[in-house]
């Protein structure tokens, strides 16, 4: 009826609908216009203030470096005399990582290589030049740097088309991991859903294990999901300290895995290729970010004896108990501080709950801790705080904090409600005060002031084999590590789609600013959409270098709230792609792919080294001339059985005792910087940092060993003795280069010392070097 009433009414309809689209769209650009603009405007300001203060303090951040040189080799009045004079000088040329090289970098070695392909430098007949690229663009994982596959794929081309004895050297056998770890990387990456941003659509990978022989296994462990279960009705309304979170998705999944992990190590299971027991220091967890599934995995690890290194990296101001430490301290500075004295009350260090604040507060005509003064039923907290407020003008901030942990049980009371895993916490800060201590004047209201002023992040070296502990990392942080056992539980979690407000780049051209999801016009939509899909491509390539840090196992976890996880997430990607491709017996609803250890092996399977022909050998890899004697400092501490006989290796028993001799000599270097009372605890601490390794009874014997040296030789060890004073001269055609351990300079006489902590004591005059 509408049709014959009004002819064209549907031409009508759509024509209008699609003006006022392209009026919305028009509206939307105009409101990013504007909120670009502020935004640049903001950011020009920032800028200008932040250049300012670096020419003042004659300072260049990381970026500038870079930036700045790029600039420098790029602006024609100056590029082309900087060049030639740099010409002269470079004859090769290495990059390593290159996946992970920026724009900015890659322009300096364009500008760097200019001369190797053109001019006079192509044509020396009697100079070779060779630029040599290592990288793999499937572990570009580095965008927040400023890595770009692409460009990397852009740089291969431009070497390719300049160079002209260009080659491309193809490494796909694989030296770290097993058959079955390969075989599951393999087949996951030939998917098409699994392979794009990580391998060129037109390109199959097909790593080669060198391992043949080598048993393995690659687990994929049922998903948690949410059970359904009857509404509790009242569990909303408790506070969150009181509501029970073992029985959450994360937990039960730290629970898990940590048992596991127990089991397998306590049951004596071997660890086939090398045919030795599974040990706590072959296990790496893996994990996209570190969040609270980290920490309750380490709870969990504690909580059932598994050891466990901690994380790899800490926030330290971020962290509840130094949170509470630091707001004790401001109290401390300023009695009428009322919030942090309240924040400080209701810590583990005194206690208090809502409860008694709220008598505290309420109705109160001073501030609070005048209340608590007129109150005899917190004459307790009243008596511990005065005790504080009467050291705080008087201690060094170690000895304050040392006492509240020590002396008022603050450390006690931290893990009885926070738990065993709060302890590396407290000892990093306790590090922390040290730190201060030793380069600026000790005050309380300094080191406050000095921590807040940056972010401070402890992290902790990862290193392999060096002790026996389950390492956490993320899987940036694990980029050239490996671990015979790798266990990835974070595997469900996958970057947002949504929209929303946020700047948005259209790489070197562009910048926008919608401030909201509904502001976004046809031009911020495609750039997101564009950034979404480089965003995946990396979180794919991501997965590719987790998988790859194992050397013989891999088991897969994961957790969701919803009814199933995200197909896009690593989990799915592996269950669909896996299961689908390679025959895997399913064990107890496990995926499980095992590849039993074989004893023989045939000569064929074997992959047999590359003998290099001579001719390959240029002349910069020939022995260098014998060095003019000078050139080598002489150390006379070091004496030729120092060379031969102290040199620990890895492999033999001693290697402990080498690397006790060398943290004891480094503790003589600072113990004296340390008031005598606190010398022990700061010892003892020390030494946990140093020698995770050592029991507590052996830590405590080194303690007791160095501050008997320390009582016995007390004119050495004064705060003002000086250690590893540097010395260098020349003596009958020698250069003396050393460090003198401790120096001692009295009106007097002039006291030498020299440590050694590696060896044991001499028993003669003779003896001594």
């Amino acid at each position: 009826t509408v049709k014959k009433l009004y002819p064209g009414i549907e031409e009508f309809i759509e024509e209008e609908t699609a003006r006022f689209k392209v009026a919305e769209n028009q509206l939307c650009a105009l409101s990013v216009l504007h909120s670009t603009l502020a935004v640049l405007y903001i950011a020009q300001n920032i800028i200008e203030n932040y250049n300012a203060y670096k020419r003042i303090y004659s300072v260049l951040d990381y970026e500038d470096l870079i930036v700045i040189t790029r600039r420098l080799l790029e602006n024609k009045e100056v590029a082309d005399w900087v060049l030639f004079k740099l010409d002269g000088g470079i004859e090769h040329i290495l990059i390593d990582e290159a996946q992970d090289t920026s724009p900015n970098q890659w322009a300096i070695i364009r500008a760097l290589t200019q001369e190797f392909f053109a001019g006079y430098g192509q044509h020396q007949e009697d100079l070779e030049r060779t630029v040599f690229v290592v990288g793999d663009r499937k572990q570009s994982i580095y965008s927040f740097q400023g890595a770009d596959p692409a460009e990397f794929d852009k740089m291969y081309h431009y070497f390719n088309k300049q160079a002209q004895n260009f080659a491309k050297v193809h490494l796909d056998v694989s030296f770290r991991s097993t058959k079955a770890v390969m075989d599951c990387v393999n087949t996951l990456f030939s998917a098409s859903e699994a392979k794009k941003g990580v391998v060129p659509d037109d390109e199959q990978i097909n790593h080669r294990p060198y391992r043949l022989g080598d048993g393995g296994r690659v687990e994929i462990l049922p998903l948690l999901k949410p059970l359904e279960e009857k509404e509790d009705k009242d569990y909303n309304w408790l506070l969150p300290v009181y509501r029970e979170q073992k029985n959450s998705l994360s937990n039960m999944l730290a629970r898990q895995i940590a048992q596991n992990i127990k089991h397998i190590v306590e049951s004596g299971e071997l660890l086939a290729s090398k045919n030795r027991p599974v040990k706590y220091g072959d296990f790496m967890f893996l994990v996209q970010q570190r969040n609270a599934f980290v920490e309750e995995f380490v709870r969990a690890c504690k909580d059932i004896g598994v050891n466990v290194a901690g994380v790899d990296k800490l926030k330290l101001l971020e962290q509840i108990a130094v949170a509470d430490l630091i707001s004790l301290s401001k109290f401390l500075l300023l009695p009428e501080d009322d919030l942090s004295l309240a924040e400080a009350l209701k810590s583990p260090i005194f206690g208090l709950d809502d409860d008694d604040l709220f008598k505290l507060c309420h109705k109160r005509t001073g501030s609070l801790f005048e209340s608590m003064l007129k109150n005899e039923a917190y004459s307790s907290v009243v008596c511990k705080l005065k005790e504080l407020l009467n050291m705080v003008g008087f201690v060094r901030p170690f000895e304050l904090f040392n006492h509240i942990l020590v002396k008022l049980n603050g450390r006690k009371n931290f893990i009885s409600r926070m738990g065993i895993e709060v302890e590396d916490v407290l000892d990093e800060f306790l590090n922390l005060t040290l730190v201060f201590e030793q380069k600026h004047t000790p005050s309380l209201e300094a080191f406050i002031a000095w921590v807040a002023k940056d972010e401070v992040i402890i992290k902790k070296e990862m290193e392999q084999g060096q002790s026996d502990t389950v390492k956490i990392m993320t899987v940036h942080g694990s980029k050239g590590l490996q671990a015979p056992i790798v266990i990835l539980a974070d595997t469900t979690k996958i970057k947002s789609r949504s929209f929303k407000s946020e700047l948005l780049w259209d790489g070197d051209k562009e910048v926008y600013f919608p401030q909201s999801a509904a502001n976004y016009d046809t031009v911020c939509a495609g750039i997101k959409q564009k950034n979404l899909q480089a965003d995946f491509d990396e979180y794919r390539r991501l997965l590719y270098v987790a998988l790859t840090r194992a050397e013989d196992r891999l088991y897969v976890a994961g957790f969701v709230k919803s009814k199933d996880a995200d197909e896009a997430s690593w989990y799915k990607l592996l269950e669909n792609n896996i299961t689908s491709n390679v025959t895997l017996p399913a064990e107890d609803k496990r995926i499980v792919y095992d590849i039993a250890q074989e004893n023989d092996f045939k000569e064929s399977d074997v992959i047999k080294p590359v003998v290099l022909s001579s001719v390959l050998h240029p002349s910069w890899l020939t022995p260098a001339p014998l060095e003019n004697p000078l050139a080598k400092p002489y150390a006379p501490s070091k004496s030729n059985d120092d060379e031969t006989e102290i040199t620990a290796s890895p492999l033999e028993e001693n290697g402990n005792f080498y690397k006790r001799g060398t943290v004891i000599h480094k503790l003589l270097q600072y113990i004296s910087t340390i008031p005598v009372s606190q010398r022990l605890s700061a010892a003892l601490l020390f030494l946990k940092k140093e020698l995770p390794e050592f029991s507590t009874e052996e830590r405590q014997k080194i303690a007791d060993e160095v501050l008997k040296l320390c009582k016995a030789y007390a004119e050495i060890f004064t705060e003002s003795s000086m250690a590893e004073v540097p010395i260098i001269g020349e003596v009958e055609g020698k250069i003396i280069s050393a460090k003198i351990d401790r120096l001692v300079v009295t009106p007097d006489k002039v006291i030498i010392i020299d440590y050694k902590t590696n060896r044991p004591a001499a028993r003669h005059i003779a003896e001594v070097p």
